[in-house]
């Protein structure tokens, strides 16, 4: 299925900023399969901070993540016609709002 937005924050983070992606990966595939997602994505975002990736990496990481543009039309769009846009999410807002905030749209969707 074509997808408008082709980004998965916490894995591209990841994939970006650690030098073992392969052993990054085990863990969270272990996390994940007992339903503990969001504590691998933690201790792996502990693990880059204590190797020295700073919030400022991060968001200009984040920021550099493109929103496909029939996406972003269509968001501004429905924003004109005065309809709600929620993005439902147990993802980070915060890696979420830095994306949004690089493309233009944070003021067209509620988080």
């Amino acid at each position: 299925m074509p997808q408008v937005i082709n980004c998965n924050s916490d894995v591209d983070i990841l994939k970006h900023f650690t030098d073992d992606w392969a052993q990054c990966s085990a863990r969270l595939d272990e996390s994940g399969a007992s339903g503990a997602w969001t504590e691998g994505m933690d201790r792996e975002m502990g693990l880059l901070h204590e190797h020295g990736c700073t919030v400022q990496q991060l968001e200009e990481f984040l920021m550099s993540i493109k929103i496909e543009r029939e996406l972003s039309d269509a968001l501004k769009l429905a924003s004109t016609r005065d309809a709600a846009v929620y993005i439902l999410s147990d993802a980070n807002t915060w890696f979420i709002d830095a994306i949004l905030r690089a493309n233009g749209l944070r003021d067209d969707i509620k988080c």
